[in-house]
């Protein structure tokens, strides 16, 4: 079941009945109707990259600046949206892509592994594209939301529309129409960068202008099966195709409004929406990718490894059986073959049994190997802060695609494999979250607590708290640099 799913066979029976309308004024605005029915004078707010004239470049050219009336600013700088994002509170300046078919050039931004065209394509192909507010017999007279009748637009109008939000594709055109070393994004590689960008219910808001990833979402309306244009505008609709077909007659495009959720939507292939290309390589230096396998020689269990940015971390739980002080969930071996073992914080230490109950930092070296194999050691607070740096704050891309349980999105773009292990509680030795909670220690000492960190189901946070040294929690190993 694909998260925020709806299927409307027409695309009008998703629209509202408040939508922007263009209007036929040279400079490329858009009239946008009001509750009322009058209309109001928006800018569009779309920046248009320099043409640089080379394949790819860091684009330095001055354009347009953005509408909004307050500069941005990144880390306390100001700086131009326009040619820059803000990445983690560091400037960084956009690259371009010149495509050669018609020497337009289009920005590009680099979101988790992946590396996007920050712009609408705007590529003229030899059947079913067209501007916003273009006929198919070259009348210009078409339907424009509501509208019964039928307006006449000027051509200087369409070309602004093409111009600021790109053209609009029906789903055949859509699949053939971005340039070599760059494809029509498939359903995955779009819940890839939904995941990235923290889930549905935000991931709308972050695709959107100045959000600080470049991404830079258009509302470039769409086109339905009766060829009536509609939601073009600041308080339209984003609608851009994928590549996977949902039946004979539909394929799923990613929809997103003024709200900060996205949804995948099945639309009729011969409906008109926006494209948004991806490159066909990923940054093999965000990636991460089984480096080898590594056997404990205490006891010859072999765990997978992932190197995530510059860390290499267990991709699985410690199954180490210490002399006392760890057990198997619910004492069933089969389930230490599943989740590893949960430990108490001293014995994840590999220390005293009476630092449960005492201070002990003076004993916590770094790193801290613990009961973790040699050359490998416990990851402290700031190594966790590190992945979550590097990741993203979002644990979807963490999580094990299985085993969290119905309508807990995971996708594990990195082969962490974090999976809901439980806990055994220190009151009563019962056992109990095993599917809903993953947490493991970290060597921070609070006298009778000590720091885990911990991925929340329901928020996919991942966040640190200072539970009681005597509960049972798992153990994650990150490799000695």
């Amino acid at each position: 079941m694909i998260a925020g799913l709806v299927i409307c066979f027409f695309l009008t029976a998703c629209e509202s009945s408040t939508s922007p309308s263009p209007s036929d004024d040279s400079n490329g605005e858009a009239l946008e109707l009001s509750s009322s029915g009058k209309t109001s004078n928006i800018s569009s707010g779309i920046m248009q990259s320099s043409s640089s004239g080379s394949v790819v470049t860091k684009n330095s050219s001055s354009s347009q600046r953005s509408s909004s009336s307050a500069t941005p600013q990144c880390g306390g700088v100001e700086y131009d949206p326009v040619t820059q994002r803000c990445v983690k509170r560091v400037i960084e300046t956009y690259e371009t892509f010149t495509d050669v078919r018609d020497n337009k050039t289009y920005k590009i931004t680099t979101i988790g592994t992946q590396i996007w065209m920050a712009e609408n394509l705007n590529y003229q192909a030899t059947d079913g594209s067209w501007c916003y507010g273009e006929s198919s017999d070259g009348s210009n007279n078409v339907r424009v939301e509501n509208n019964s009748s039928l307006i006449s637009l000027s051509s200087t109008h369409i070309a602004n529309n093409c111009k600021n939000y790109g053209r609009l594709y029906d789903w055949n055109a859509a699949i053939a129409a971005c340039p070599a070393g760059w494809h029509l994004p498939t359903l995955d590689e779009w819940e890839v960068l939904i995941a990235y960008l923290g889930g549905v219910s935000v991931a709308g808001g972050r695709l959107k202008a100045e959000s600080g990833y470049g991404f830079n979402a258009l509302f470039g309306g769409t086109r339905n099966t009766y060829g009536v244009f509609s939601f073009m505008g600041s308080t339209g609709l984003g609608v851009l195709w994928t590549s996977t077909e949902e039946s004979s007659e539909g394929a799923y495009d990613y929809t997103f409004s003024n709200s900060a959720d996205t949804y995948a939507v099945s639309s009729p292939k011969n409906s008109a929406a926006s494209v948004r290309c991806i490159n066909d390589n990923t940054l093999s230096s965000s990636s991460s990718s089984v480096v080898e396998n590594f056997t404990d020689t205490r006891d010859n269990q072999t765990y997978k490894s992932v190197k995530i940015g510059s860390q290499t971390w267990m991709a699985n739980n410690l199954n180490y059986a210490a002399a006392s002080g760890s057990w198997c969930y619910e004492n069933q071996e089969s389930n230490c073959d599943i989740y590893g073992r949960l430990y108490s914080w001293s014995i994840a230490m590999d220390l005293a049994g009476s630092c449960n109950s005492a201070d002990c930092k003076d004993q916590i070296q770094v790193p801290h190997q613990g009961i973790c194999p040699a050359g490998w050691h416990i990851p402290n607070d700031d190594e966790w802060a590190t992945l979550i740096d590097f990741v993203g704050e979002n644990a979807e891309q963490l999580k094990s695609v299985s085993a969290w349980g119905y309508g807990n999105k995971s996708v594990d773009v990195y082969g962490f494999n974090a999976l809901p292990s439980g806990y055994r509680s220190s009151s009563d030795g019962h056992f109990s979250s095993v599917g809903g909670t993953a947490q493991w220690w970290a060597p921070t000492d609070r006298e009778k607590d000590a720091a885990s960190w911990y991925i929340d189901k329901e928020t996919n946070d991942i966040k640190t708290s200072f539970p009681s040294k005597t509960i049972g929690f798992p153990v994650r190993c990150i490799k000695n640099e």
